[in-house]
């Protein structure tokens, strides 16, 4: 073997969970496919946002973060 990564991955935070994806792959498309509401998280790469249309490359490292809101009113 070469060593050489062929599949990207994502994984979510908080929890951790590993999904692999075919690089060519729009990642709007994953989120899609596993569920969750594009709105409610940030997705990172080298721990810079990335917007959904970014298409998965081969040995991509995606972090999707859980988006808070709230606080105390007035």
């Amino acid at each position: 073997m070469s060593g050489k990564k062929t599949k990207a991955i994502i994984r979510r935070i908080p929890g951790g969970d590993k999904i692999t994806a075919e690089p060519g792959i729009p990642l709007k498309k994953i989120l899609k496919e596993i569920g969750v509401p594009r709105d409610s998280i940030v997705a990172l790469k080298d721990g810079h946002p990335i917007p959904e249309d970014t298409i998965l490359k081969a040995g991509d490292e995606i972090e999707l973060i859980s988006v808070i809101s709230g606080g105390r009113r007035p």
